[in-house]
């Protein structure tokens, strides 16, 4: 959840100079992109039984909000 936490910050301090800052755009989708990665992972590893045991629903909440984040990110940045 921190790894994924820290690639959306990174996506949404990154900011474009102009339209055709390309790399900027692309800092943004990968960053976007990871931030899915991870939360993904998280919410991957709280479907197993095991750990569902142990770990509620709250544990991987924060994962499934940075991803939508993340998402939400990607998309307005038009990349």
């Amino acid at each position: 959840t921190l790894v994924a936490a820290f690639f959306l910050w990174l996506a949404l301090n990154t900011r474009p100079d102009d339209a055709g800052d390309e790399a900027a755009y692309g800092g943004i989708e990968l960053g976007s992109a990871l931030t899915v990665v991870f939360a993904g992972a998280v919410g991957a590893l709280w479907l197993a039984p095991s750990v569902r045991r142990v770990m509620r629903w709250p544990w991987a909440a924060p994962a499934v909000a940075l991803g939508a984040a993340a998402v939400a990110r990607w998309v307005s940045s038009g990349a």
